[in-house]
């Protein structure tokens, strides 16, 4: 049996405050969010990366994370765009600090890890999970997916089973197939 500690950090990717926290077999640790809140465009995005980057380092968590689990983009919001830049810079800091696999895992299996129901609310997430805010809470749930999802905790609930099956068994991409090529070798 392995004496490392896997580190699993939960993200809930927001645009005015990201929630944060990392979990090992011991539980959960330094639960944080990053408020951004009226920043805009570039000092919003390097704040973020900035914050990244301080709650790694405090945490010692730099090339000593084994997974890191953030929360995929809900369609059903507004600003998109700008939700994506920020999750971008997110995922940039942890895959340059934190050199592991990143999951991303859609809102509603979430929502159905944390309860069961593809359409919980966030107070219902609350109350599984409770915390001082609702992103500390989707990232408290984000944690503990991957750890069941590592292997390194058991779950007795079949919907909690279900999900990480479901992501374990995601369609791999399919190779592209190959232009046919001109006659200089270069694909048309």
């Amino acid at each position: 049996m392995s004496t490392s500690i896997n580190r699993v950090i939960g993200i809930d990717p927001a645009l005015s405050r990201t929630g944060l926290v990392y979990r090992t077999s011991w539980g959960y640790k330094s639960p944080e969010e990053i408020f951004t809140g009226k920043m805009r465009g570039s000092a919003r995005l390097g704040h973020i990366y900035r914050s990244m980057y301080k709650y790694l380092r405090i945490k010692g968590l730099f090339h000593m994370t084994s997974l890191i689990v953030i929360e995929g983009p809900s369609y059903a919001g507004e600003n998109l765009f700008q939700l994506g830049e920020a999750t971008g810079v997110i995922k940039a800091a942890c895959d340059v600090l934190c050199d592991c696999p990143i999951l991303e895992v859609p809102p509603a299996l979430l929502k159905k890890f944390a309860t069961g129901n593809t359409n919980a609310t966030k107070k219902d997430i609350m109350k599984v999970y409770p915390s001082a805010s609702d992103h500390i809470s989707d990232a408290m749930v984000l944690a503990h997916l991957g750890m069941v999802y590592l292997g390194q905790e058991k779950t007795t609930l079949r919907y909690q089973a279900e999900v990480v099956k479901s992501l374990k068994s995601k369609p791999k991409k399919k190779k592209p197939t190959q232009l046919p090529k001109g006659k200089h070798g270069v694909a048309i």
